[in-house]
């Protein structure tokens, strides 16, 4: 649960991974967070994982929680917002490239000997990606938010995670790359999108490394850490889910031990059947949205009344189905 307190109550915020469908969840529970007085202004940092560091981009880049829900529901958007989702739509529906230094990965004949020691390893997710590396390209999809992120509005606070080929994780912090390098790499889809070159790296979905990554935390100064883990399940999961419920519960212990007070939002068994197992499935938005929201808000109300009044304009976006 979370704590009832004073107004504006610090907290870390953590984004979790999860494709598309993810992205929606997200979106749906900020909104009832939102509503209920937890909003990002709040939060002294805001770490973001794959679709996670998605939406860490629209809120450091001067979205809001509802500019994220109008765009996983296909809301019209805000005035001010118009601009970057037209551009975020533009994005989504713009052509696949090939990614040409991917090419001459694909050619590198070491490729075998790397996998087989990714192999030896246990690193499976590492051995496919480098038998089989994406191919598509990602970067200029996101150029876009080089332009919007000139003057950001989360620029201290935000931490993007991606992960080396061989697992290990990789931190984007604010002023190291454009925010483009930073979600497209916490983005590439082993497999299916080419890897990110950056410092002397090639770095692929921070969901490789862990698909919530809350450890990092850990040393905020913050005693309330909010995890929202599109890839769990509020009651255990499936097993397809078992290594990110695994991740989460290490390190939910871990910060723990450290003194924070740490709450869990999770699809409940249901919804993650209707969020589905592909990252990459469209057109079920509105839906997932408006369902996490329900489950959000169900939770929160057993709290009593929100910490302080938010405007009540957000819910219709998701109030019918």
């Amino acid at each position: 649960m979370l704590p009832d307190g004073g107004r504006g109550v610090p907290y870390s915020l953590v984004l979790g991974a999860g494709g598309r469908p993810g992205l929606a969840y997200l979106a749906g529970t900020l909104l009832a967070l939102e509503l209920h007085g937890w909003t990002p202004d709040d939060a002294v940092s805001i770490t973001g994982t794959s679709a996670g560091s998605l939406a860490t981009a629209f809120l450091a880049t001067g979205g809001t929680v509802e500019d994220l829900a109008a765009h996983t529901t296909a809301a019209t958007p805000r005035e001010a917002f118009r601009d970057t989702a037209a551009a975020i739509v533009a994005a989504e529906h713009g052509r696949i490239r090939v990614d040409l230094a991917a090419l001459r990965h694909l050619v590198d004949v070491r490729r075998a000997s790397v996998a087989a020691s990714h192999l030896r390893g246990r690193r499976f997710v590492s051995a496919l990606a480098t038998m089989a590396p994406g191919l598509f390209e990602l970067r200029r999809r996101l150029a876009f938010l080089d332009l919007s992120s000139e003057h950001l509005v989360a620029a201290d606070r935000w931490r993007i995670v991606a992960a080396e080929l061989n697992g290990r994780r990789y931190v984007f912090r604010p002023g190291e790359a454009p925010l483009s390098i930073a979600v497209a790499a916490s983005c590439a889809i082993p497999s299916v999108f080419a890897p990110i070159s950056h410092a002397g790296r090639r770095l692929v979905d921070g969901g490789v490394h862990s698909t919530t990554n809350a450890d990092l935390a850990i040393d905020d100064p913050a005693d309330v850490v909010v995890v929202l883990a599109p890839m769990c399940a509020r009651t255990g999961g499936e097993m397809a889910f078992a290594p990110a419920q695994r991740a989460l519960r290490a390190e939910v212990a871990e910060l723990r031990r450290a003194g924070k007070h740490v709450v869990v939002f999770a699809p409940s068994t249901a919804l993650r059947r209707v969020m589905g197992r592909n990252p990459l499935a469209a057109g079920r938005g509105t839906e997932i949205t408006r369902h996490a929201f329900l489950e959000a808000s169900d939770t929160l109300g057993e709290l009593g009344p929100p910490r302080r009044h938010r405007p009540a304009a957000s819910p219709a976006i998701v109030a019918a189905s």
